[in-house]
């Protein structure tokens, strides 16, 4: 077979419809507390100008604000679903990372071009005790995998793990 040909059928490996490993579930809270606090502040703004401008005229005050309201629960709930939607697998030869709401993107990382893994915490990641992974591999500055919301000793148990399948040794 060279290189040219396509993979025959019956040895492909499907990622649509098998099991992810979900991300914690304290990386939903993290994500619903996160986008609310970042949503109040614009909402907050806007009321206050619309109080200006309205000169306290509180009907339209009130469609306003209700509007706002309305279109923040919305942005808290989609990211929260777009948390709970984002999962991996990891298998013999890759590691497949699945996000998307509507539209739902599956990223493979082959381990055979693994370069090195990455885990980074931010203050509130510290808090809840969560880790962001991040795979690069060769080829290309932007050929990368991120994966948030993993407990922290379980990302750093699948960093050593794709380090050890990508043939990387830990010395002592």
């Amino acid at each position: 077979m060279s290189l040219n040909d396509p993979i025959p059928q019956e040895q492909w490996i499907p990622t649509q419809h098998t099991l992810y490993t979900p991300v914690a579930a304290e990386y939903l809270k993290l994500v619903a507390l996160t986008t609310l606090l970042l949503g109040l502040i614009p909402v907050s703004i806007a009321l206050a100008m619309m109080m200006l401008v309205m000169a306290l005229a509180l009907p339209w005050l009130l469609t306003g604000g209700l509007l706002l309201t309305l279109l923040l629960a919305l942005w808290v709930y989609l990211r929260h679903l777009g948390a709970r939607r984002l999962g991996y697998m990891v298998r013999e030869q890759d590691m497949v990372v699945r996000r998307g709401i509507f539209w739902q993107r599956h990223t493979c990382l082959p381990l055979s071009r693994l370069q090195h893994v990455t885990l980074s915490q931010g203050p509130l990641d510290r808090f809840y005790g969560l880790s962001t992974l991040r795979g690069f591999t060769a080829g290309s500055p932007h050929a990368e995998i991120t994966l948030p919301g993993l407990p922290s000793d379980q990302a750093e148990q699948l960093r050593q793990h794709l380090m050890a399948k990508a043939g990387f040794r830990h010395e002592p």
